[in-house]
C-alpha cells in the first residue's frame, strides 16, 4: 500500500471516521480490522516503506500461520478439498488420489504455499482420465522432488513444455493443459464426441462449452483420420 494510502487508513483507525468519495463531511464507523500479509512489516518499517504508527495500530493481536511445508498434516485435507472443488468446476468426477501421488505431495516443499498445491491439483484434475488422480498427472518438478529432469540436447521434455507454459498467465497454462487433454481424447476416438463423453465423464453441456471456449472442432479429427488413412492406402484425400 502506498504511503499516502497508509496515512488515510491510519486516520480511519485512529478517529473511527471515513469521508465518502464526493462528500465533505466525515461519517463515524464501528469496525474491526483483520489484516493479512506475507511481508515482513517490521523490516519494511526500518526501510521506510511502511509507517511505524500504522504497524503498531494493526499489530494488536498477531496470529502467525505457518507455511504449508511446516504443517504437513494439512496437505491431505487440502488435497481432498481442491479435488472436490475443481472436479465441480471442470465437470470431472475425481474421487480420490493414488497413494504414490499423495506421498510425493507430502514430500514437496511447496515454495508457493497453498496456492501452489491448488494449482497442481487443478492441473491434475484436468489431465486425469479416470476417477483417481495419478502420479502422471502431476508436473515433473513435483514428481522429481523439485528437480527438473535432465534431457539430452535437443530433446523435447515435459519440463520444457511446462517451463514454456509458465511464461503465460495461470489461465493460459490451464487452457493449454485442458486443450491438450481434450484433443488427445478426440484424436483417440476419431472425433467421436459420444465416445469422448464416455471416456472423460464430462457432462455434455460442459464438454461443448469447453470445446467452444478452446476453439476445438471434433470434425477436424474425423477429417484428419480419414486423410491419413487414405494417404496410407496410396489414394487421395
Amino acid at each position: 500500500m502506498p504511503l499516502n494510502l497508509q496515512v488515510k487508513l491510519l486516520r480511519v483507525l485512529q478517529e473511527g471516521e471515513v469521508v465518502r468519495l464526493g462528500n465533505t463531511h466525515g461519517r463515524k464507523v464501528d469496525v474491526r480490522i483483520l489484516a493479512a500479509t506475507n511481508r515482513d512489516l517490521k523490516r519494511m518499517t526500518d526501510e521506510g516503506t511502511f509507517r511505524l504508527d500504522l504497524y503498531f495500530r494493526l499489530n494488536v493481536i498477531r496470529v502467525r500461520i505457518p507455511a504449508l511445508r511446516e504443517r504437513r498434516a494439512d496437505v491431505t485435507p487440502l488435497v481432498q478439498h481442491f479435488l472436490a472443488k475443481f472436479s465441480r468446476e471442470h465437470g470431472k468426477q475425481i474421487d480420490g488420489i493414488r497413494s504414490d501421488a499423495l506421498e510425493v505431495l507430502l514430500r514437496h516443499p511447496f515454495p508457493g504455499n497453498v496456492r501452489e498445491l491448488s494449482n497442481w491439483i487443478e492441473r491434475g484434475v484436468l489431465l486425469t482420465r479416470g476417477p483417481v488422480l495419478t502420479l502422471d498427472s502431476l508436473p515433473p518438478e513435483v514428481r522429481d522432488g523439485g528437480r527438473a529432469p535432465v534431457a539430452p540436447p535437443g530433446a523435447a521434455t515435459d519440463a520444457t513444455a511446462t517451463a514454456a507454459a509458465g511464461a503465460g498467465s495461470r489461465q493460459e497454462v490451464l487452457d493449454q493443459a485442458e486443450r491438450t487433454y481434450l484433443e488427445d481424447v478426440l484424436r483417440q476416438t476419431g472425433g467421436s464426441v459420444v465416445e469422448a463423453l464416455r471416456r472423460t465423464q464430462i457432462p455434455r453441456a460442459t464438454f461443448y462449452r469447453k470445446l467452444d471456449r478452446l476453439g476445438i472442432d471434433p470434425a477436424s479429427f474425423r477429417r484428419g483420420g480419414a486423410a491419413t488413412l487414405t494417404a496410407a492406402l496410396g489414394g487421395t484425400p
